[in-house]
């Protein structure tokens, strides 16, 4: 069996080199932190040195002093100041300073002055258009002034909130009382909705019953119109055939009454007639002025005009065309007095003489018949050489004033007939008028004319109807030498 103390010893002995050990180095420990902290201390010491230096150069002794109560307030004010140094209390007062002016956590001093000053500017900038002065340079008195602003400017809004509070409530009432007149309207205008609905039903349904009479009616009148207008067609057929035989009747009662008349009128009727004198020369004065016994009531104008025919030999016969009805002189009418005419001569054959007694004629004239006369074709009473259409309505024209009758046709019922100048074909070749279309057109209208022409002269010779050439007529009426001035 081993010896137990033996075994001990040699451990005893590594425990006390192991605790000694131990001991060595904590002491070593704590001579490393006894110089740590001596030089901690030291270093402390120089720091607030250097601090109470700073705080020299920054803030003199007699400034610390008078602000010795503004320091003492911030220690009350905050329990923690009790612990803090003075350069800790300003530096935290002025960083919640700047913090308050910026609203920024870590704003510097120089920024919070200059958010301050801008905020001052702008806002004295806003100001101006309402006259609000604020001064420059004192924050506090900037403030102020702009509070003071504020201030009356939230006491115009409230007093304008007020307005506009009692105008919304009048502006209430009087849609109020709108939507009571809205309902009241309303409730009108359903009424007389429902009023013209009903009407309108009413009008519906009786529409719906007149346009059934009238379908029935337009029905009725279709019907009945087309009978008409089948009863119309067979009228107008039968109409058409009786006036084609009326017609054809007219044409041969035409040609009867013609036809007696020619067989009935003498051939010299219308001799007798241009042979008859129509007055006389009663007195012949002086300075060529006579007296006719034609005057008031007889139709008798101033202006008209009559040939002087000698009381023996009387008007010329009219069988020679050559030979024209010249009388020995010819009158006008300048004075129509209540049994006699005064006249004046405006033509006297050379060596005639004008005696009582003398005979006159005037182929227009008649006191009591109106003859009928158809002028026909283009005349030159000018005697220029030119004869026209206008110079036709020259001789119409006297025949009315006179007291005759112009007609536009040769029948039973003309008396005289007066040729213009006969036309004359243009002495165009047949080969001419086929080769030039415009010589071929002017050669059939002065055909047509020429046919036309004899038509009528044919008429009036077959009807026994005196026919004049223009000189003939102008000679019968005295006015043969007027018509040339």
């Amino acid at each position: 069996m081993a010896n137990p103390t033996a075994v001990a010893q040699p451990g005893s002995r590594a425990g006390l080199i192991t605790a000694l050990v131990v001991f060595v180095l904590l002491f070593f420990i704590a001579a490393i932190f006894a110089v740590i902290k001596s030089n901690d201390e030291k270093a402390q010491a120089q720091r607030l040195e250097q601090l109470q230096r700073g705080y020299d150069e920054i803030v003199s002794r007699m400034e610390l002093s008078a602000a010795r109560e503004t320091i003492r307030a911030l220690r009350e004010k905050d329990p923690a100041n009790q612990r803090r140094t003075l350069y800790d209390i300003l530096t935290r007062d002025r960083d919640e300073l700047a913090k308050t002016i910026t609203g920024a956590p870590n704003a510097a001093t120089a920024e919070a002055i200059n958010s301050a000053a801008g905020a001052v500017a702008a806002a004295a900038k806003k100001l101006q258009p309402l006259n609000v002065a604020v001064p420059a340079g004192a924050l506090t008195s900037a403030i102020s002034v702009l509070a003071d602003a504020i201030v009356q400017r939230n006491s115009q809004v409230t007093d304008a909130t007020a307005r506009l509070m009692a105008v919304n409530d009048e502006l209430k009432k009087q849609i109020e009382n709108y939507q009571k007149e809205i309902q009241t309207h309303k409730a009108a205008a359903e009424a007389a909705r429902a009023e013209a609905l009903a009407a309108a039903q009413k009008e519906e349904k009786y529409r719906q019953e007149k346009d059934a009479q009238i379908a029935t009616l337009e029905k009725n009148l279709a019907e009945a119109v087309e009978k008409g207008r089948q009863t119309a067609s067979e009228l107008d057929a039968q109409i058409k055939t009786h006036l084609a035989k009326l017609d054809e009747l007219g044409k041969e009662i035409k040609k009867l009454k013609e036809k007696i008349i020619y067989l009935t009128r003498p051939t010299d009727l219308g001799i007798s007639i241009l042979r008859q004198p129509d007055g006389k020369i009663i007195q012949v004065e002086k300075n060529n002025v006579v007296y006719i016994n034609l005057g008031q009531g007889q139709r008798i104008y101033r202006g008209m005009t009559f040939e002087v025919y000698d009381k023996q030999e009387g008007i010329p016969r009219m069988g020679d065309e050559t030979v024209l009805p010249v009388g020995k002189a010819s009158i006008e009418v300048t004075n129509v007095g209540p049994g006699s005419s005064e006249c004046r001569v405006i033509r006297i054959m050379a060596g005639q003489q004008i005696m009582e007694g003398d005979i006159i004629a005037n182929l227009v004239y008649d006191p009591n018949i109106r003859w009928s006369f158809m002028i026909y074709g283009d005349f030159d009473i000018d005697q220029n050489g030119q004869a026209t259409p206008a110079e036709a309505e020259i001789l119409k024209r006297l025949v009315v004033e006179w007291g005759g009758r112009i007609v536009d046709k040769v029948d039973i019922d003309t008396d005289f007939v007066i040729m213009g100048r006969e036309p004359v074909l243009p002495p165009y070749t047949k080969q001419e008028r086929e080769q030039e279309p415009l010589k071929d057109h002017e050669y059939k209208k002065a055909e047509a004319a020429l046919k036309a022409y004899d038509d009528v002269r044919n008429q009036a010779l077959d009807l026994h109807i005196p026919v004049l050439s223009q000189n003939r007529f102008l000679y019968l009426i005295g006015y043969y030498d007027q018509a040339k001035k």
